[in-house]
Parts: C-alpha cells; structure tokens; sequence
C-alpha cells in the first residue's frame, strides 16, 4: 500500500463532499425527534454537563460506555441543549466517517472517481445513513468512525498502535464491539509468544484496557449487578426456540451488502492485477471478513430477540453490522482501481446505477416530507413503507413548529401520542427543548408511576387538568375521543369530578404534509 499523496483536487472533492453530507444530514435531522436510544443518551449528555454525573433517574449508568455522551457533553455545555448538541455531534461526526472513506480509498490506490463512488455509496447506504450516518443521533455514528479509521491506521505501515487506540476506543462507544476484534487479539497474541515483541502485546492492551476499566467502574458502583447486560448467554434449548432467527440477521447482513456482493465475486476471476492485489493484503482482509463473522455469531448469541415479522426484523437488526459498510465497500472497489479495461467502465455504470437506487431509497426511509407523501398514494407497498418512525416524527415535528410560531406565549399544551412499546417514548424527557419555553406543557399518560424502559427513563402520571385551568391546547395523533377516555382515568385535584360533555373543541391545525397530526383547541366549561 503506498504512502498517501493528495492534490488539490482531492481536497476540493473532500471538502464538497463533507458539505453535500451536511448539507443532507442537517435538513432530514431537523425534524427528527429523540426516542428510544437517543432520548436516553440525551439524558446522560444533560446529566453529565449539568451534575457531571453518569447517570439517569438518580443510578449510575451501566448499559452503553460514556465516551459518546462525554463529546455530545462538552458540546452541551457550550449550547445548553441537548437536543440540540447530541444531533450535531452524531452528524458532525458521521460526516467525518466519509473522509475518512476517501483517504481510505486513495490510499488503496483507488483512482479518484472510484474513490468519489465509494464514499457516495456509504453515504447514501440507506441503511448506513439512518443507524451510522446522523439522521438519528445514536453512538453508532462515533462507533463507526473509530472503526473505520482504526481500519484506516491498520492498513497503514507502522500505523499497529494507532489502530489499537482507536479500536479501545471504539469499545468505549459500544461495548459490543469487542466481537469484532475477537481475531485480531487472537492473531496478535499468537504474535507475542512467537516473537516476544512488545509491539504485539501494546496492541492487546491498548484494544482491551477500556472495556476493562469501564466494566470495573460498574463492578466497582454496583458489584450485584455488574456485566449483567453484557453476559447473558442463552442456553441452545432457548437459542433453538426462536424461529428464523440467523435467517434474520442473515437477511440483514444482505440487505446491507447486496450490491456489493457481485464485485467481491469478481475478485476471484483470473485476473492477474486484482489476484496481486489479494495477494498483497490477504491476510488484512480475511482479518476483516473473519472479524466480521465473528461479530454475527456473538450477535446471535447475546441478542436472541426476534419480531414475528421478519422483514421488519431483518432491517432493525442492520443496526448491529452498519459499521463494516464502509470497510466492506471499500474491499469490494479496491481491487478493481487501475484495471484499464471494459470491465471497469462496466463497474463504474453499475456502481452509479447503485448510487442513485440508493438516494432514491434512502429518501423513502429518512426523508419525512417524503414518506409523508406516499400516504396519498394508491401503492398498498409504498404506503407500508410510509408507516415508520421518520414520517411520525416528522409530522409530529411540524405541528410543533407550527405551535410555537402560532400560539400565544401564555398557551397550555396537552401532548398526547399514539405509541407502542417500541415507539418514540422518550419525547417527554425534552419537551422543554422542542416547545416554545413560553408554554406549559405536559404529557398525557396513563402510567400510574409505571417505569418504562427499566434502568433507563421512567415517567408519571399528571396529577390533574387543573394544572391546565381551563382553556387547552392539545397536540396529537390520536382521535379526539380516545383523548377523552384518557383523560377521563387521571384523577383531578381535591376529588373533583370531570363531566366529559362540557368540552368543547375546534380543530385549529391539520396540514397535507402532517394529516395524522391535529392540534385542537379544548374549552373546559366550569
């Protein structure tokens, strides 16, 4: 591999492409919602820059390792926003991830259109670019650049160490990443005891010493608990119960990779340049093939859930493999660069074919003006397609933007959303950042103290529509009498009694782009 050289042109291409990826992640990510994942490392970033504390609900935190929610943090303290600060790290950051693809790619000696291809082929990955690439604000848009460039150094003469930090840091993201370094401990201790060279085992301690001190900080706060989320192996009685559950993460693997799986075949042809280039590299990349399998077999094993529907199953689960997207595109490109021949043009129309099916479906999943519009179409396959998270949040997103601009300052706000156990709970945790501060604004819930999401966010019950006097706004997806009927199991102040015929409501919000949303305004006749 040669010694990178880069010339003016290079460095104008890494510039318009880092403003075309944030340029697309800014204006999709504006009307994405926190939930789920995101509105709980939201809720360590607040806690960390406010109380310098690791913690949610008053518990230290065990579950995901802090060095995500630490740079969201420092940003945090600048901006006073969570919200704000977690999207901008997670995009800044995924942004990154695409010049690190580049110089990868250049490095491989990739001539600078196949190297262009690459790069847009991670970045519109649909799948990449909802999970990796900044559109939600989850640890895999770190995790993923610490292993890409971790990759980047290994590849590189006399880069060993620098790989070793960045993998140790990656497992400082997400834990779970320890499975892909599996043989590459292996290898390198194998390394050590042969040739006693010191270098070998740096790189072992280097990869291993976060993990550890961060699984000793939880043995250390919580000895009963400690690893409890990390190590729960299945028995094979349980792990045979579960139908389809490899064809799932199989399927997911697939539709990650699809398109590439046609040049990695052409790899083995007879072809003398691209048998070379094998040859040079082969045992780096059967490491990162190997790496690869042994993080789906682990993932088998520690996380045996499976949905009824395997097709929904099969996308939730490319969550856990985005980050070999970029590696893996770059293994498939890389043997084909200085190939002058028919065959190379035939690739560079087929890898831009590839490109445009990606943008194409990547604004079907993260667009949500997008997916909002394919409610008014009569496809049966395009409108179950529409019924995701990003349409929601997106309308959701643009009611609350019209509430802000168009109700008065003094306004009350009853929020209430339709959700399942796997929906957007979590917005309620931020409802001071979405609103106008202007506002009092509660959440409508029925969970009598219930916790949601144990360990993570619990929330209660409103103690009564006093609180709203009498005149209400109320913005929601769900039918104005089912909010009744909700309404109607919260218990008021002072044993008072609620007579649901004395509302009166006038429906003053519902747009083409937001059909499911209404904000409908509520008098409470005394």
């Amino acid at each position: 591999m040669k010694n990178l050289k880069l010339n003016r042109t290079d460095f104008a291409l890494i510039i318009i492409l880092l403003i075309i990826s944030l340029i697309i992640k800014f204006s999709a990510i504006k009307t994405i919602m926190l939930a789920g994942d995101s509105a709980s490392v939201a809720t360590l970033v607040k806690n960390l820059s406010e109380n310098f504390s690791y913690s949610i609900n008053g518990q230290p935190h065990l579950h995901w390792p802090p060095l995500f929610p630490l740079i969201a943090a420092v940003i945090n303290i600048l901006l006073d926003n969570p919200v704000t600060s977690l999207k901008i790290t997670s995009t800044v950051i995924s942004s990154l991830t695409l010049v690190v693809v580049y110089l990868f790619a250049r490095r491989l000696n990739l001539s600078i259109s196949l190297s262009v291809i690459a790069t847009l082929l991670v970045l519109f990955n649909p799948f990449f670019l909802y999970y990796a690439g900044g559109i939600l604000p989850l640890a895999e848009s770190l995790s993923v650049f610490l292993f890409t460039l971790g990759f980047f150094f290994y590849f590189s003469e006399g880069g060993l160490l620098l790989s070793a930090v960045l993998f140790g840091l990656c497992t400082l993201t997400k834990l779970n990443y320890l499975g892909y370094f599996i043989p590459f401990l292996f290898l390198h201790a194998y390394y050590f005891i042969k040739t006693r060279k010191i270098l070998h085992l740096n790189f072992l301690i280097l990869i291993l010493l976060p993990s550890l001190l961060w699984l000793m900080r939880n043995k250390l706060l919580t000895p009963s608990r400690w690893g409890e989320d990390y190590f729960k192996f299945f028995s094979i009685k349980h792990f045979m119960q579960i139908p389809y559950l490899a064809e799932g993460y199989a399927v997911a693997l697939i539709f990650l990779l699809l398109p590439l799986i046609p040049l990695i075949a052409l790899c083995f042809l007879n072809n003398k340049q691209t048998t070379l280039k094998l040859r040079n590299n082969c045992k780096k990349w059967c490491l990162v093939v190997l790496s690869a399998l042994c993080f789906f077999v682990l993932i088998l094993i520690l996380n045996p859930y499976y949905n009824s529907n395997l097709l929904h199953f099969s996308v939730s689960r490319t969550r856990f493999f985005v980050s070999i997207v970029p590696i893996f595109t770059l293994l498939a490109i890389s043997f084909f660069s200085n190939i002058k021949s028919k065959l190379l043009k035939i690739i560079k129309i087929y890898l831009i074919t590839v490109v445009i099916a990606y943008i194409i479906f990547s604004m079907l999943l993260t667009n949500g003006f997008v997916i909002s519009m394919l409610d008014f179409t009569q496809n049966s396959t395009l409108n179950s397609l529409s019924n995701t998270f990003i349409k929601r949040s997106f309308q959701r997103s643009m009611a609350i933007e019209w509430a802000n601009n168009n109700l008065p300052n003094s306004s009350k706000l009853l929020v209430y959303f339709n959700e399942d156990k796997y929906g957007m709970q979590g917005i309620e945790v931020f409802y001071d950042y979405y609103f106008n501060p202007a506002f009092e604004v509660v959440s409508l819930k029925e969970t009598n103290d219930k916790v949601l999401f144990p360990d993570i966010i619990s929330f209660k019950e409103i103690d009564g529509l006093t609180y709203f006097g009498k005149e209400v706004y109320i913005i929601s997806d769900v039918e104005i009498e089912d909010i009744k009927k909700e309404i109607s199991l919260l218990t008021l102040k002072n044993n008072a009694t609620l007579n649901l015929e004395k509302f009166e409501q006038k429906e003053i919000y519902s747009t083409l782009v937001s059909p499911n949303v209404k904000i409908i305004k509520l008098w409470i006749k005394s």
